[in-house]
């Protein structure tokens, strides 16, 4: 799915990233952009904007 993806002039974004190991394979690949558990647990929108220092967390 890489390969193909820059084939094509794609991104990727790997979801479900869970280790640090995961993250070492997927960047040996060619895959630099993650999300998953490996780097923050789904949190309500109001967690997450206290975390992430935003005053609202809805979209203006």
């Amino acid at each position: 799915m890489i390969a193909l993806a820059e084939s094509l002039g794609l991104d990727v974004i790997a979801e479900g990233t869970e280790t640090a190991d995961q993250c070492r394979v997927l960047a040996r690949l060619g895959c630099h952009v993650y999300q998953g558990y490996y780097f923050g647990k789904p949190a309500p929108a109001v967690e997450f904007a206290r975390r992430n220092g935003a005053s609202s967390p809805t979209a203006s």
